[in-house]
């Protein structure tokens, strides 16, 4: 079976789309941080977006949330 594309497989504006698909997006950096601090987005950082331009709110690589495996029973 053939793994699922990566961004950097697919052409720019295909690429462009897949990252910023559901991402709310904006205008500054300084209002992406005043709503990223709120509680909702624990641990959520504001970062410029290299395809759009715009800000979006994230969580760095890795820093997701981790789900554990439930045992067979």
């Amino acid at each position: 079976m053939k793994p699922d594309p990566t961004l950097t497989d697919m052409d720019p504006e295909q690429g462009r789309a897949a990252a910023c698909e559901g991402k709310e997006r904006f205008a500054s950096g300084a209002l992406a941080s005043k709503i990223a601090s709120r509680r909702k987005y624990g641990g959520a950082h504001p970062y410029r977006c290299a395809h759009c331009g715009a800000w979006h709110i994230g969580r760095r690589p890795g820093a997701g949330l981790k789900h554990k495996r439930k045992g067979r029973k």
